[in-house]
């Protein structure tokens, strides 16, 4: 803690990191005030701000913008999703694997085509905005002018969103799309907090009570999400000499949640398509309208029992597909390093698969579980805005995103002062 303010406290002597978190303000002042900018042709008076179920949890990736109908509305979420799709294509198929690790112009193509395909998936969701989010009450034009000319300025909205991420990853501090979702999320908690005072009365002991859980739930957040299994290691070179600081033996470091905020964005995708297609057979069939009925929910039992499980799915899944331990084991082979009392090859390969398959098990659990917490908070009366940060997708996705870009502020940090030795005291 005393390393973390001294941190701090350095950063902001140095012009440079200054200059460069004064970029990132501006740039994150920028996005939030495209938030409030309404789309033309929308009456501002009538708009209704529904907020509730899964558009309510899609507006609140978004700071809101969705249900104030602004230009922003769509956000930094169509290159998400394009980024998640190219993300599976160069792990899936060789020659989008080959592209990417073709040094800094593979990157370069994988990064253009991503933007080819937010571009896209930019245009369908635009399309799905009119049809779920737009009556013609609320509207000051023809609804059909207002769906041409707010399709190419949500899809601007969009792609400005992604260059504002750009430029924070270039000139500012930490990685730029992460901050606007970050940002997107932790907006709506100053409401939360005053729509919690309001609705306890101002009762300072159960706000206490509430508010110290919610500490702990945090903490235990940070704790999922940097626990790592470390696999001791020993290097050939090592075993050849004497000098007892050459003996020290390193580790492997195997995270307990390898696939990170991935399994919570696939299961909440994966719970709209489900409310989506449910949604459109609701007319035909009666538990297809009881199924939507409970998807559409976020604080529901049926929505969060679902939630749980394709997280515990997609947190398996992801790590299989994003984690290789046979490539492990011939990376540890080709250079020389071992695992104390495990043969070489596919020994070594086993033996790494076996304990990702131990740790992911109570990792996925323990993502279920904070997923689940919400519903909790709510059933002890805890407001249902607040009770969305006891745990769920805004923290599961928050929390993490807030540890890197503390990394990230500590990188930079550390990059300044090797560069400039002669001005600290070592």
């Amino acid at each position: 803690m005393k390393n973390s303010i001294s941190i701090l406290i350095n950063f902001f002597k140095t012009s440079e990191l200054t200059d460069r978190l004064l970029k990132t303000v501006f740039y994150l002042l920028l996005f939030r005030i495209g938030t409030y900018i309404v789309l033309p042709g929308v009456d501002e008076m009538a708009v209704n701000n529904t907020g509730g179920g899964l558009l309510g949890l899609l507006d609140s990736f978004v700071g809101g913008a969705f249900n104030r109908k602004s230009i922003f509305s769509l956000g930094i979420m169509p290159y998400i999703s394009a980024s998640i799709i190219i993300h599976m294509m160069t792990l899936l198929f060789p020659n989008f694997h080959r592209i990417q690790s073709d040094g800094e112009s593979g990157r370069r193509k994988i990064h253009q085509y991503t933007k080819y395909l937010t571009l896209l998936i930019a245009v369908f969701q635009s399309v799905a905005f009119f049809s779920s989010n737009i009556s013609q009450g609320e509207l000051l034009i023809d609804k059909k002018l207002f769906l041409v000319i707010s399709t190419f300025i949500l899809i601007g909205g969009s792609m400005f969103c992604v260059w504002l991420g750009e430029k924070i990853t270039d000139k500012g501090i930490g990685q730029g799309t992460s901050l606007l979702i970050l940002v997107g999320i932790i907006s709506s908690f100053p409401s939360a907090v005053y729509s919690e005072y309001i609705l306890k009365q101002g009762d300072f002991v159960i706000l206490f009570l509430e508010y110290s859980i919610l500490l702990l739930v945090t903490a235990f957040i940070v704790a999922l999400s940097l626990a790592v299994r470390k696999v001791k290691l020993l290097y050939v070179r090592e075993m050849m000499e004497y000098d007892e600081l050459n003996k020290k033996r390193q580790y492997l470091p195997l995270k307990l949640i390898s696939a990170g905020v991935m399994p919570i964005i696939f299961g909440n995708v994966m719970l709209m398509f489900f409310a989506f297609l449910c949604n459109l057979l609701s007319n035909k069939s009666e538990i297809a309208l009881n199924i939507y009925s409970s998807l559409k929910d976020p604080l529901s039992f049926g929505y969060n029992i679902t939630f749980s499980i394709l997280i515990v799915v997609f947190t398996y899944l992801y790590t299989s597909i994003n984690i290789n331990p046979v490539k492990i084991a011939n990376d540890l082979n080709s250079n020389s390093c071992f695992i104390p009392g495990v043969k070489p090859g596919k020994a070594t390969s086993k033996y790494i698969d076996n304990i990702l398959d131990l740790i992911t098990f109570p990792g996925s659990l323990g993502l279920a579980f904070v997923a689940f917490l919400p519903v909790l908070a709510n059933y002890f009366e805890v407001g249902g805005q607040l009770a969305h940060f006891y745990g769920g997708t805004s923290m599961l996705i928050s929390v993490p995103l807030a540890i890197e870009c503390w990394k990230q502020i500590k990188s930079y940090w550390l990059l300044y002062k090797y560069d400039h030795l002669d001005m600290f005291d070592e």
